[in-house]
């Protein structure tokens, strides 16, 4: 059912002093009411309304589509012979999973902001991001701050990704994880064309080229809070950025906005949370990640910008707006619905 189809009411609350909420106008879709509001408004609202439509929209399209398994068989065998890889990648080098390295490049790595101290996600958190987002044959995966490069592998392996790029600062740990991507490729002929996807390099992800990256993943519980105001903004400068992973969130930044979060799973914290980001300009973020991380049951909603609230009732039934609140329908738990756009 689409939404135009359904008894769908908007409530919109303008709150300039951030203390108070005040009710200014409830929007049917079919009656267009006037919209009591100040005219520099009424521009954002019909934004946001045209925006909450296609998420909906794309939201119930997707309803009655039959869900795959989380983990196919095959999928499950794959991390099983990369979890043993990993085993015996520890045999031969003896790093300790990538914790040593020289003083050298430990001080190189602090240096760009960034920590030497070794940390990576778990195969059960990067199968969780598999799981939650899109990652096509038109996506390129880019981990910044790859380390022994299991993300990368894993991506290419169990995903459709068209190259799954992993960018990492210290040779030692470059050096280790072309062993592994190299012993993959002898060893499991049936992978090989998913391996030949995967991409090492060694260089500074504060510096380098990341020019073509669609999806990225940041460590950023490794990176100093400027360090990841410098790679985020360098990030929503390419024409191909989408979406950014993180697994700290981050420090206020006006280029991103923060679309959800998801457990999962790091070496240093297996009840950890993985943040999910995209552009300031909610309209030029990707549909399928808003689609994801803004809907839940028969309800979406936009993230809050702490200026315009506006909530959107697709429960059928009648939604009344009362101080900023919806009424008159299920709640969905845990869900608010005074959120907004801009």
């Amino acid at each position: 059912m689409l939404a135009s189809q359904r008894r769908t009411r908007f409530c919109a609350s303008f709150c300039p002093k951030h203390t108070s909420w005040r009710q200014v106008s409830a929007i049917p879709l079919k009656t267009q009411e006037v919209v009591t509001v100040a005219p520099r408004n009424i521009r954002l609202i019909e934004s946001c309304k045209e925006l909450l439509l296609r998420i909906s929209d794309d939201h119930y399209s997707k309803q009655g589509a039959a869900k795959t398994p989380a983990v196919s068989s095959q999928q499950a065998q794959t991390l099983k012979l990369l979890d043993d890889l990993y085993e015996e990648l520890e045999e031969v080098f003896y790093s300790k999973r990538g914790y040593i390295i020289p003083s050298k490049e430990r001080q190189k790595i602090d240096a760009t902001g960034g920590s030497a101290t070794y940390g990576e996600a778990m195969p059960e958190g990067i199968q969780r991001m598999v799981e939650l987002l899109p990652f096509g044959p038109d996506c390129t995966f880019v981990d910044l701050g790859s380390g022994l490069g299991r993300m990368v592998i894993q991506m290419a392996c169990t995903t459709q990704v068209c190259k799954s790029v992993g960018i990492e600062l210290s040779a030692t740990r470059q050096d280790q994880a072309e062993w592994v991507l190299q012993e993959a490729r002898s060893r499991w002929p049936d992978l090989a064309s998913r391996l030949d996807a995967v991409e090492l390099v060694t260089d500074d992800v504060t510096r380098c080229n990341l020019e073509g990256g669609t999806h990225f993943f940041l460590c950023s519980t490794a990176f100093s809070a400027s360090a990841c105001r410098n790679i985020a903004d360098r990030l929503v400068e390419l024409r191909s950025f989408r979406v950014l992973l993180t697994s700290r969130q981050l420090p206020p930044i006006a280029s991103l906005r923060k679309v959800g979060e998801f457990p999962c799973e790091f070496s240093w914290n297996l009840g950890g949370t993985a943040h999910v980001y995209v552009r300031n300009n909610l309209p030029e973020a990707p549909l399928e990640v808003l689609t994801a991380f803004l809907c839940n049951g028969s309800a979406c909603w936009l993230p809050d910008n702490r200026t315009l609230h506006v909530a959107m009732a697709v429960e059928e039934g009648v939604a009344a707006c009362d101080g900023g609140e919806l009424k008159g329908f299920q709640q969905v738990e845990g869900f608010k619905y005074d959120h907004s756009c801009q």
